[in-house]
């Protein structure tokens, strides 16, 4: 698996699944992985919801904003995200997205690329299944969350409290 490049994160207004590297992306190994997190065979045509963890280091355990205190102390890690995808109907495959939030130049923005697999110590947790998921609606949920936001970033306004009010919207 290969890290995401900056150049594939894309703000899409489409309802479907981002084409960026989709030739390059191997969803049969994505599609290994992710019934790995899930525990059991995955079905066809169906969204698998999973909160991508990247584990908490003793450097991210001494500080002491109140952000990274709180999701820390709460999941473990040092930044969370939400990975949705969808199966396909027939064969083995599985295309999916990451979406999450950053606080940039004293505001959060949301971004949203391709997922072709956990990179390095990552992982993931599964959450849950659906029939169907809008993303489209999925991204607006999102872009609601980051507005509401605004500069504020505490106990309230984090990564974990981004991923706990997308996941809601199911």
């Amino acid at each position: 698996m290969t890290a995401r490049q900056p150049s594939h994160v894309t703000a899409t207004e489409t309802d479907s699944f981002s084409l960026t590297g989709i030739f390059s992306r191997d969803q049969e190994r994505a599609w290994e992985q992710a019934e790995s997190f899930v525990g059991s065979s995955l079905e066809h045509g169906k969204y698998y919801y999973f909160m991508s963890c990247d584990p908490a280091y003793a450097r991210d355990r001494q500080e002491t904003d109140a952000y990274l205190v709180y999701v820390i102390s709460k999941t473990e890690c040092a930044h969370v995200g939400l990975v949705i995808g969808k199966t396909s109907s027939y064969s083995k495959k599985f295309e999916a997205e990451y979406l999450h939030v950053k606080h940039l130049a004293g505001r959060w923005a949301q971004t949203r690329h391709d997922w072709d697999g956990t990179i390095a110590e990552q992982y993931l947790v599964y959450d849950g299944m659906r029939d169907s998921v809008s993303m489209i609606m999925l991204w607006m949920r999102g872009m609601a969350w980051v507005m509401s936001a605004g500069s504020k970033i505490d106990e309230k306004w984090n990564c974990l409290t981004y991923y706990d009010y997308m996941v809601s919207g199911f």
